[in-house]
């Protein structure tokens, strides 16, 4: 096989792992995204907040800033399909806001988006191992 021609089947690969990954989530992603619109409604509206009660702030706030999680997953997965990495900051922080979020989420939603965190796993080690091993090369 030509070298463009297994470049071309390994991107492909990459790609149909990564559709069907996205599709399984989807119901995830559309829940999470309703979540997060009604609490960032509430939170600029004041409606149905008191400012006495921390809880339905935190959950608020919460929703919102754990969408990021999908974000930096959809980011690591694109330079994945790329075959090139990202910055480390990508695979570290959307680690944490997702820990964050499925602290807070009931086990579902988990299971919903059991193959999203399946990914993000492997995308967060391969991104790490792919940079040290470019940077080691790089020096050396």
């Amino acid at each position: 096989m030509q070298p463009e021609m297994v470049e071309r089947s390994f991107r492909t690969g990459r790609s149909l792992i990564s559709l069907l990954v996205w599709l399984l989530c989807s119901p995830a992603i559309f829940w999470h995204c309703m979540f997060a619109t009604l609490a960032g409604g509430s939170l600029l509206t004041g409606e149905h907040l008191s400012p006495f009660d921390a809880s339905e702030v935190l959950a608020g706030v919460l929703g919102v800033v754990t969408l990021f999680a999908w974000v930096a997953l959809g980011w690591m997965d694109y330079r994945w399909m790329e075959d090139r990495t990202v910055h480390w900051a990508w695979p570290v922080f959307g680690t944490l806001i997702a820990l964050v979020a499925v602290a807070f989420t009931h086990i579902l939603a988990v299971i919903f988006a059991g193959p999203g965190i399946l990914l993000a796993i492997y995308l967060c080690i391969w991104h790490i191992r792919r940079t040290r091993r470019d940077t080691a090369s790089a020096t050396g």
